[in-house]
């Protein structure tokens, strides 16, 4: 494969949009430590117990809004693999650190509904430092271990130690694919040189909108929005913005935010593009387009 079938490479030369491409409706994340090399499909392909698969398919089953993801630091074994659980609504953003038995076995005693409604204390709060997640799963699309390890890089060389590989996260064409927990904010990130102003930003609770692709709680339409009004406004506050409400009449969009007792709503319309690679499979798929119309 050249460089130029890459599908991150063809997809920066035809500049597709890449706003309000997050996964969407996703406010709680399981990150699990899995130190293995990963297959294509990991979360169905391992080598955990059969258990502890199972009871990871009930926690994503029983929660909603949830989605799980194995990270890891090289394929190195550990003795205390570790369990993030995020909660990334934009009015409630917490990160809570489970250390685990080698076996997996103590999953069993965490209830994530009691913890998602702060019913119960187990686990660490993580608080204020940030986890940074970057998809290499170059079993999973070649541009995810191309340009997601350079990133993982950058962010060591900065310093940074909370940074995890970790498996799809979604829109290989978009490498490196990088969320930032508790806050769920998906970015494309391909150029090592700009991972230190990123972490400034994002370490003094802002939302950098180069390369933002959006805020995962949403919907597209929204994330969109979301960038819009901020883009407008100057206001990159992590917490400046909750959403209101969403309403799509035939891909019109009336997208209303709240900001103390402002109340902003951001019109657009939301369509397709042409037929673009999607992935170093060389699939072609159409992207979400979303045009500003107004913001009052």
């Amino acid at each position: 494969m050249t460089q130029s079938e890459f599908c991150t490479v063809q997809t920066l030369e035809e500049n597709q949009p890449i706003i309000g491409t997050a996964s969407s409706n996703t406010s709680v994340w399981f990150l699990l430590e899995v130190p293995q090399p990963w297959a294509a499909k990991a979360l169905a392909e391992n080598h955990l117990p059969e258990d502890i698969n199972a009871l990871l398919a009930e926690w994503v089953e029983t929660t909603p809004h949830s989605r799980l993801v194995f990270i890891k630091k090289d394929n190195r074994p550990v003795d205390s693999p570790i369990l993030y659980i995020a909660i990334s609504a934009d009015s409630d953003q917490r990160l809570y650190q489970f250390n685990l038995q080698a076996d997996y076995s103590d999953l069993s005693l965490i209830n994530p509904a009691d913890l998602i409604s702060q019913q119960s204390q187990a686990g660490l709060l993580v608080d204020p430092d940030p986890l940074y997640l970057v998809c290499t799963n170059g079993k999973r699309d070649n541009c995810c271990s191309k340009f997601g390890l350079p990133i993982i890089q950058a962010f060591i060389d900065d310093g940074e130690s909370h940074v995890w590989q970790c498996t799809h996260l979604g829109g290989h064409k978009f490498a490196a694919v990088v969320g930032v927990y508790p806050a769920g904010l998906y970015y494309q990130l391909f150029d090592t040189a700009t991972i230190a102003p990123f972490r400034q930003a994002i370490n003094a609770k802002q939302v950098p909108l180069n390369g933002l692709r959006g805020r995962t709680a949403y919907p597209g339409a929204a994330q969109a929005a979301e960038y819009f009004l901020r883009q407008q406004s100057g206001n990159l506050d992590l917490n400046a913005y909750t959403l209101q409400s969403a309403e799509n009449q035939d891909g019109h969009w009336q997208v209303t935010f709240k900001n103390g007792v402002a109340h902003h709503t951001v019109s657009l319309v939301q369509s397709l593009s042409q037929p673009a690679i999607s992935g170093c499979n060389g699939k072609l798929k159409p992207s979400p387009r979303y045009q500003l119309i107004s913001i009052s």
